[in-house]
């Protein structure tokens, strides 16, 4: 059930506790990682940024403070190079905002101690990185460029007769004490829809393309989807590409607009997900316009 407008969505993200009504996975993965390795003309190692679409694992107590995969990428990258303490290891976040680690349907897939998971998904990706660095051909000279734009996009407000719900529903419902079942979700996502009517008409976002020699970086400021990124990775078949997500800017979910049909939380009206249908198109085409530009 969409806790903001009541009806049902076809796609449930997510699904703990329904695992045996799950019929097949609802999206696209990009299963690649790019990276961009960097040196000095000494051939000592000064930075490894990979990118990869997928949302952190998790696998630690709710109180823990860890950099999670990223960070352990880092770690593994910099030992597998035998790189000084001054290398600078780091891991993006690409277009995963529908894609995370957990296997609902082979639910046995991976470890589950602490931490285990976190340092098997570092290795994977460390390790194709190290693999691919020997077939590189490294620039002395690369070209740099960098080009940005601010887009202004419409936010999804609730309507008057909405609010009104909203608010009966908050008076009528002690919010500290909810289950997390579909009354209790209705309850949180009616006080999102208040927080939200807080927000301005229209949210500023920004666009930005960054080259490095033959490299070209694209970067959003909300959770776009795997398939985003795969659509821009074809518009540019010539090119090595990558996108960076969640910098600058904070836009929230930002899911194509068929998507928004299909539902799943990631489309739920709220400060996580506030911008209209049209934004996920809006961001990709001006990206592909700034890339082009400095590509």
């Amino acid at each position: 059930t969409n806790p903001v407008t009541g009806t049902t969505d076809s796609v449930k993200t997510n699904p703990v506790g329904a695992e045996r009504y799950i019929d097949a996975p609802a999206a696209p993965v990009d299963p690649d990682v790019g990276f961009l390795a960097v040196k000095g003309t000494d051939d000592r190692w000064i930075a490894v940024l990979g990118n990869y679409c997928l949302h952190y694992v998790g696998d630690w107590d709710v109180d823990t403070i860890t950099a999670d995969y990223y960070g352990e990428f880092a770690r593994q990258m910099q030992q597998k190079l035998g790189a000084d303490d001054d290398f600078v290891g780091m891991m993006s976040y690409a277009t995963g905002g529908d894609v995370n680690i957990w296997d609902f349907m082979r639910p046995d897939r991976y470890p589950t101690r602490y931490f285990a998971k976190t340092k098997l998904i570092a290795h994977d990706l460390s390790e194709r990185v190290a693999e691919a660095l020997p077939q590189i051909a490294w620039q002395d000279h690369p070209t740099l460029d960098i080009a940005y734009e601010e887009v202004a996009l419409s936010v999804r407000k609730p309507s008057a007769e909405e609010l009104t719900v909203a608010t009966r529903t908050l008076l009528e419902n002690d919010f500290n004490y909810l289950d997390i079942d579909d009354h209790g979700m209705a309850v949180i996502y009616a006080r999102e829809q208040l927080l939200l009517n807080e927000y301005p008409d229209t949210h500023t976002a920004a666009v930005q393309a960054i080259r490095v020699g033959e490299l070209c970086i694209g970067v959003l400021g909300g959770e776009l989807f795997a398939e985003t990124g795969l659509w821009l990775k074809r518009q540019l078949p010539n090119r090595s590409y990558f996108t960076v997500c969640l910098a600058n800017t904070y836009d929230g979910y930002v899911p194509p607009a068929h998507e928004m049909e299909r539902g799943g939380y990631e489309t739920w009206r709220a400060r996580s997900s506030f911008l209209e249908s049209s934004a996920e198109e809006q961001l990709r085409t001006v990206l592909l316009e700034l890339v082009k530009k400095i590509a």
